[in-house]
Protein backbone atom coordinates (compact mmCIF):
# COMPACT_ATOMS: atom_id res chain seq x y z
CA UNK A 1 0.00 0.00 0.00
CA UNK A 2 1.47 3.27 -1.06
CA UNK A 3 2.33 5.41 2.05
CA UNK A 4 -0.03 8.66 1.97
CA UNK A 5 2.29 10.61 3.53
CA UNK A 6 4.77 10.73 0.91
CA UNK A 7 2.34 11.11 -2.14
CA UNK A 8 2.04 14.20 -4.22
CA UNK A 9 -0.41 15.61 -5.85
CA UNK A 10 1.23 13.68 -9.28
CA UNK A 11 -0.70 10.47 -10.34
CA UNK A 12 1.11 7.39 -9.77
CA UNK A 13 0.95 5.22 -13.35
CA UNK A 14 -0.83 2.02 -11.17
CA UNK A 15 1.70 -0.48 -13.55
CA UNK A 16 4.52 1.01 -12.90
CA UNK A 17 3.81 1.35 -9.29
CA UNK A 18 2.39 -2.34 -9.20
CA UNK A 19 5.92 -3.19 -10.97
CA UNK A 20 8.00 -1.52 -8.37
CA UNK A 21 6.67 -2.01 -4.76
CA UNK A 22 7.36 -5.23 -4.54
CA UNK A 23 10.70 -5.35 -6.73
CA UNK A 24 14.37 -5.29 -5.70
CA UNK A 25 15.38 -2.03 -5.25
CA UNK A 26 18.19 -2.62 -8.19
CA UNK A 27 15.31 -3.10 -9.99
CA UNK A 28 13.07 -0.38 -9.18
CA UNK A 29 16.14 1.59 -10.17
CA UNK A 30 16.57 -0.43 -13.65
CA UNK A 31 12.27 0.78 -13.94
CA UNK A 32 13.12 4.54 -12.69
CA UNK A 33 15.50 5.43 -14.97
CA UNK A 34 13.57 4.04 -18.01
CA UNK A 35 10.20 6.22 -17.08
CA UNK A 36 10.06 9.70 -18.02
CA UNK A 37 10.51 12.02 -14.87
CA UNK A 38 7.12 13.02 -13.58
CA UNK A 39 6.07 9.04 -14.22
CA UNK A 40 9.74 8.17 -11.71
CA UNK A 41 8.89 11.34 -9.52
CA UNK A 42 5.27 10.09 -8.33
CA UNK A 43 6.26 6.75 -7.79
CA UNK A 44 9.23 7.53 -5.88
CA UNK A 45 6.66 9.51 -3.60
CA UNK A 46 4.17 6.91 -2.96
CA UNK A 47 6.67 4.11 -2.18
CA UNK A 48 7.38 3.98 1.69
CA UNK A 49 9.98 6.70 2.85
CA UNK A 50 12.66 4.09 3.97
CA UNK A 51 12.21 2.16 0.48
CA UNK A 52 12.42 5.29 -1.64
CA UNK A 53 15.73 6.06 0.18
CA UNK A 54 17.05 3.15 -0.38
CA UNK A 55 16.16 3.53 -4.05
CA UNK A 56 17.78 7.33 -3.76
CA UNK A 57 20.84 5.84 -2.64
CA UNK A 58 21.75 3.63 -5.33
CA UNK A 59 24.48 5.44 -7.62
CA UNK A 60 23.05 4.01 -10.85
CA UNK A 61 19.72 6.06 -10.52
CA UNK A 62 19.98 8.63 -13.02
CA UNK A 63 18.57 11.88 -12.66
CA UNK A 64 18.43 11.56 -8.70
CA UNK A 65 18.68 15.69 -8.17
CA UNK A 66 16.12 16.38 -10.47
CA UNK A 67 14.02 13.55 -8.72
CA UNK A 68 14.41 15.15 -5.87
CA UNK A 69 13.58 18.55 -7.78
CA UNK A 70 10.17 17.13 -8.80
CA UNK A 71 9.16 16.05 -5.02
CA UNK A 72 7.48 18.52 -2.25
CA UNK A 73 10.32 19.95 -0.12
CA UNK A 74 9.68 17.88 3.22
CA UNK A 75 9.45 15.14 1.19
CA UNK A 76 12.83 15.86 -0.48
CA UNK A 77 14.34 16.84 2.77
CA UNK A 78 13.45 13.64 4.22
CA UNK A 79 14.69 11.53 1.69
CA UNK A 80 18.07 13.75 1.58
CA UNK A 81 18.44 13.06 5.63
CA UNK A 82 17.98 9.41 5.50
CA UNK A 83 20.55 9.03 2.43
CA UNK A 84 24.05 8.17 2.78
CA UNK A 85 26.17 11.28 3.07
CA UNK A 86 28.19 10.95 -0.38
CA UNK A 87 24.43 10.40 -2.64
CA UNK A 88 22.85 12.82 -0.46
CA UNK A 89 25.85 15.07 -1.60
CA UNK A 90 25.49 14.38 -5.24
CA UNK A 91 22.09 14.38 -5.47
CA UNK A 92 20.96 17.37 -3.38
CA UNK A 93 23.32 19.34 -6.03
CA UNK A 94 20.67 17.93 -8.68
CA UNK A 95 18.30 20.09 -7.59
CA UNK A 96 16.91 23.23 -9.11
CA UNK A 97 14.13 25.02 -6.81
CA UNK A 98 14.01 25.24 -3.31
CA UNK A 99 17.90 24.51 -2.89
CA UNK A 100 18.42 25.94 0.47
CA UNK A 101 14.85 24.93 2.52
CA UNK A 102 15.59 21.36 1.46
CA UNK A 103 19.07 21.70 2.67
CA UNK A 104 17.97 23.34 6.06
CA UNK A 105 14.77 20.85 6.29
CA UNK A 106 17.36 17.85 5.73
CA UNK A 107 19.69 19.41 8.67
CA UNK A 108 16.63 19.66 10.82
CA UNK A 109 15.83 16.61 10.61
CA UNK A 110 19.39 14.91 10.86
CA UNK A 111 19.61 16.87 14.29
CA UNK A 112 16.35 14.94 15.19
CA UNK A 113 17.18 12.88 18.43
CA UNK A 114 15.51 10.09 16.84
CA UNK A 115 17.79 10.54 13.44
CA UNK A 116 19.99 7.29 13.89
CA UNK A 117 23.68 9.50 13.09
CA UNK A 118 22.36 11.82 16.33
Amino acid sequence: MPNASNATSSAVDPLLFAAIIGAHVADIVERLNEEDLPSAAAALAHLPLARAIEVFDRPELTRAGELLSSLPDELAGRALAGMSADRGVSAGYGRRHHDDRVRQRAAELYRQPDHPAS
